[in-house]
């Protein structure tokens, strides 16, 4: 069986026990391909999408592959009022969901500050605008365990938004739940604040958290820059994604990374992508200058970073 994703939402599956059991057996037989995932920080599309994310499947595609699921962050609800002035209320175009489709996204993380900007009505419009596209939501306040089948793996993605009144015990709680469904945990947390290189306190206890929990990818993003990258073992961590594409003058952060990653049961390769975020309508680009990204982000003292191009490994 081909590495396509295989989506189960609410316990659903996609595909029939039969057809699983068969593909497991065959890829038992041949060696299961690893399981490749890419991650962009924050995205708010505004008014329009307009193509912004196209740049996206060519940067990822020449790391990782063709197959690759994306997992980003959504600011604000879709298809509610208009966005405010001043980045009080923000809310994505009806089109944002085939928008990320179109980029190879598959769950999009709603947990973040701007989650309940048009309150009610306008988590239903998100909640429904997203499945209607085939779209994972995490993070969405109901009781299920985001789950995506990617190269036969159960990875379960998680989305949390960390206050000051975040309960470490319920965070741990959810996590050791999520692995418990799945092969794979990735932990994603938001955090708000002003721009910052370095985390949080807050997100350095979670990212603990999720590691106790058996989580093997762990990211982060909110402040709108980017942050360190760090391996531990098999487990890897970005503290800060930046933005991918973003509408509004309460952010100016144009330094963005994608994160790939390609996971087996022995290891975990992971390699960032800079990139120039899209503001004010602009479409997400390569990074005008990907050596400076890489030089800034060993400078905040990630790992070893091994540079091939306009991408390093670590």
């Amino acid at each position: 069986m081909a590495a396509s994703t295989l989506v189960e939402s609410s316990g659903r599956f996609a595909m029939s026990r039969r057809a699983l059991i068969a593909g497991g057996l065959a890829s038992a037989c041949s060696g299961r391909a690893p399981s490749r995932l890419w991650f962009g920080g924050d995205v708010h599309f505004g008014a329009s999408s307009g193509g912004r994310l196209a740049a996206i499947p060519r940067l990822v595609r020449k790391v990782v592959g063709s197959d690759a699921v994306g997992v980003v962050n959504l600011e604000g609800p879709i298809g509610s009022a208009p966005s405010e002035a001043g980045g009080r209320k923000l809310s994505n175009c009806a089109a944002a969901p085939a928008e990320l489709t179109r980029a190879g996204v598959r769950v999009v993380g709603v947990a973040n500050n701007h989650q309940d900007d048009f309150g009610r009505a306008g988590r239903g419009q998100t909640l429904r605008g997203l499945t209607a596209a085939r779209l994972v939501p995490a993070g969405d306040g109901r009781h299920h365990v985001p789950i995506v089948y990617v190269a036969e793996r159960r990875v379960a993605v998680t989305s949390h938004y960390l206050t000051s009144t975040s309960e470490k015990r319920d965070l741990r709680r959810d996590l050791a739940s999520a692995r418990r469904q799945a092969q794979v945990l990735v932990a994603s947390f938001h955090v708000d604040g002003p721009p910052s290189y370095l985390p949080q306190s807050k997100l350095r206890a979670a990212v603990d958290v999720a590691i106790d929990a058996g989580a093997r990818v762990v990211v982060a993003h909110g402040t709108h820059a980017v942050g360190p990258v760090e391996r531990r073992g098999d487990v890897v961590i970005a503290w800060g994604l930046g933005n991918v594409v973003f509408d509004c003058q309460c952010t100016r952060e144009v330094d963005g990374l994608l994160l790939s990653v390609a996971i087996d049961e022995h290891a975990t390769r992971a390699f960032v992508i800079p990139i120039d975020a899209g503001l004010d309508g602009a479409p997400v680009r390569p990074a005008s200058d990907p050596a400076l990204t890489i030089q800034l982000l060993a400078s905040l003292g990630s790992s070893p970073l091994t540079v091939s191009g306009a991408t390093a490994s670590f």
